[in-house]
């Protein structure tokens, strides 16, 4: 249950949870699930990753030998998305998730230099373009007729506040942004397979009193799920209708104008002689058991 005030913009500030690692040099983690840029195809001249079987086993990171991404030194940013937004709907046509806020600012601030960025999370770089950003890779079907030959697409880009909106002259982003990603449950909780889409890298090094303020917002507003269902609904019926449908409790005060859409919003400062180590890592009570099966290693462990 989330307990959130309406705006008198109309707007419902929806908090969410903004996580930081900060890292002094590069350091090798856990991949994505997979990476789909390793897949073979042809670009109409040569075969790309000809050495390259077209099987899943080549494109998904292996248990224990999958600390394959070097994160760059500075801080990494992670925010969650609310757990509404991360629920599918089922029914006899499949499993289909909400749109999610595919634009975040992030603001910097507390500690100079301020600066502000925007992230386009369904941004699709342009077929056969390099990386620029360290983007995720993401599925993406072949339109050779149209000179688009790679079976992937990066996906997610940063950029300068004062430098947005870009003036691409054809831009390409999915037509919608899920908490699923392209249908992996992971997607949104793993940094490593959502770095360049709820993700953020700031090269500068931390310091005493840094601030974070991330706020996600829909590009097309009528994707946004709360304002579809507040749309057409009497002022006395908004309140159980997003208690049912998100588990808010969203109280009105008298002459307070209905919410009709949402922003996500969270904010992270680092405090004056506070620590930036893990504390898990440092959890002596922390045991591992490895075992074929979910049920060798819990009896394994209880043993």
């Amino acid at each position: 249950m989330s307990n959130l005030s309406a705006a008198m913009t109309s707007l419902l500030m929806v908090p969410v949870k903004l996580d930081a690692l900060v890292l002094k040099q590069d350091q090798m983690v856990v991949s994505a699930r997979a990476d789909f840029s390793a897949l073979p195809y042809t670009n109409g001249t040569r075969d790309v990753n000809a050495d390259t079987a077209n099987l899943s086993e080549n494109i998904l990171s292996e248990p224990f030998e999958n600390q394959t991404l070097n994160l760059k030194a500075g801080i990494h940013l992670h925010w969650s998305l609310p757990d509404a937004l991360t629920r599918g709907a089922h029914s006899a046509d499949g499993t289909d998730f909400p749109a999610v806020p595919n634009r975040w600012l992030v603001i910097r601030s507390g500690v100079p230099p301020a600066e502000t960025w925007v992230v386009e999370s369904d941004y699709l770089v342009p077929d056969g373009a390099p990386n620029p950003q360290g983007s995720i890779s993401t599925p993406y079907t072949p339109d050779p007729a149209h000179a688009r030959w790679q079976p992937f697409r990066y996906q997610g880009r940063k950029m300068f506040l004062s430098d947005w909106p870009p003036h691409d002259a054809n831009p390409e982003y999915l037509p919608k942004l899920t908490a699923a990603g392209y249908g992996e449950t992971t997607f949104a909780a793993l940094y490593a397979n959502c770095r360049s889409v709820f993700g953020f890298h700031d090269e500068n090094p931390v310091a005493a009193g840094l601030r974070y303020d991330v706020i996600g917002w829909y590009s097309d507003p009528a994707a946004d799920p709360l304002a579809a269902l507040v749309a057409g609904l009497a002022r006395q019926d908004v309140h159980d209708a997003i208690q049912e449908k998100f588990n808010w409790d969203v109280e009105l005060s008298a002459g307070q104008e209905v919410p009709r859409g949402m922003l996500c919003y969270a904010r992270l400062t680092f405090q004056p002689g506070a620590s930036t180590a893990n504390p898990a890592l440092a959890d002596a009570s922390t045991r591992i058991t490895i075992a074929h099966t979910g049920t060798e290693a819990l009896s394994a462990y209880l043993a």
